[in-house]
């Protein structure tokens, strides 16, 4: 699954393939255990850490992208886990595209913060990488 912005098509179409692909197994509840999906488990570590990273924002920013970052990031593994005990293989792979929208607004934001100065520039490379990789 890669949680980024992407310009191209052909990406987006492998993605969405790539859903249907983790959807359509047969026993979708038995094959989800949610503690062993190792992308739900990284989705997991990563709101952890960017509770962390925002914790050293200034103050002001405590009900604006604070907010906005930590409620995005806790999005991601949340709507992961919402989707594995879903019905059917179309809702898992709704909930998988909704934390797919979810990691692009944490990733929006942490470019909004780097513009800001509140990011430098290699940590913004590093949460981009995490979440690519995720």
């Amino acid at each position: 699954m890669r949680f980024a912005i992407c310009d191209k098509k052909v990406e987006v179409e492998n993605r969405k393939s790539n859903y249907r692909t983790i959807a359509n197994r047969k026993n979708m509840k038995a094959r989800h255990n949610l503690r062993k999906l190792n992308f739900w488990n990284e989705t997991v570590d990563l709101a952890v850490d960017v509770y962390k990273f925002t914790a050293d924002f200034p103050k002001e920013e405590k009900f604006g992208l604070v907010s906005q970052m930590n409620r995005n990031a806790v999005s991601v593994p949340s709507n992961i886990a919402e989707g594995v005990d879903r019905n059917s293989s179309g809702e898992f792979v709704q909930f998988l595209g909704i934390a797919n929208g979810s990691a692009n607004e944490l990733y929006t934001q942490m470019v909004i913060s780097n513009k800001l100065g509140l990011v430098k520039d290699e940590t913004l490379e590093a949460f981009e990488d995490r979440i690519d990789k995720t």
